[in-house]
């Protein structure tokens, strides 16, 4: 149904609109058609990049639909981003909710087809602080962290280069589209083992811009490839 919706579109019409009324009903229901459709397409491992969950219950309900398909799954915990309202904060200067994800850590410890990892803002969508903060998150619980690079000016512009003179980036650190990215710095990325992921049908139709395949070859590197969102 988003066919042909820009990325302003997407974010005005699911993110601000369709996403703030999902019952968690609704997200397992959607996550286990989505996984099923998967296996019937062949595909048996996914990143579930989920950032439709804006409390507890969302988030179980979701990874319930995945454990009821029966796919490999890597469930990478996001955060919702409706619309700002009057007296609360804006999504973009939240830091990621470390203590759900540490419950979900435990919750589902040791289960063989299901790991928990995290989708956080990153730097083009949040403030530095907010950044520092979910990069710095990540790597004490062990997680990959992965954020989408992409669709307008960044929220903070120096972002990357304030992260990698912390230290903070590495071969946790997975990055999903990365148009705007120039060749100096992805050379430096693969050269810090970092991944990426191209969703080559979403990027060109809602304007990023060419996937980021050809310019990754050549560092000989080659991106995982996704669909970016299930609506």
């Amino acid at each position: 149904m988003a066919a042909n919706w820009t990325l302003l579109e997407y974010f005005r019409n699911m993110h601000a609109g369709l996403a703030t009324v999902f019952a968690p009903e609704d997200l397992y229901i959607a996550t286990r058609m989505g996984a099923l459709n998967q296996l019937n397409c062949g595909t048996t491992t996914l990143a579930d990049w989920c950032h439709n969950n804006p409390t507890p219950q969302h988030n179980d309900a979701a990874i319930e639909g995945l454990k009821a398909s029966g796919i490999r799954a890597a469930y990478f915990h996001g955060t919702p981003k409706p619309d700002p309202q009057p007296g609360q904060k804006p999504f973009w200067e939240v830091p990621h909710p470390r203590r759900e994800l540490e419950r979900l850590l435990a919750a589902h410890a040791g289960d063989p087809l299901l790991s928990i990892q995290a989708a956080v803002l990153g730097p083009h969508y949040c403030t530095l602080e907010v950044a520092l903060h979910d990069f710095r998150m990540a790597r004490e619980l062990g997680l990959i962290a992965s954020l989408h690079r992409g669709g307008g000016p960044a929220r903070c512009p120096d972002g990357w280069e304030r992260l990698e003179a912390e230290g903070l980036l590495g071969p946790n650190i997975n990055i999903v589209h990365g148009h705007a990215l120039s060749d100096a710095q992805l050379e430096r990325f693969c050269a810090l083992g970092m991944s990426f992921s191209a969703a080559a049908e979403s990027e060109m139709s809602q304007g990023h811009g060419h996937p980021l395949t050809g310019r990754l070859r050549r560092f000989g590197r080659a991106p995982s490839l996704g669909v970016d969102r299930r609506a």
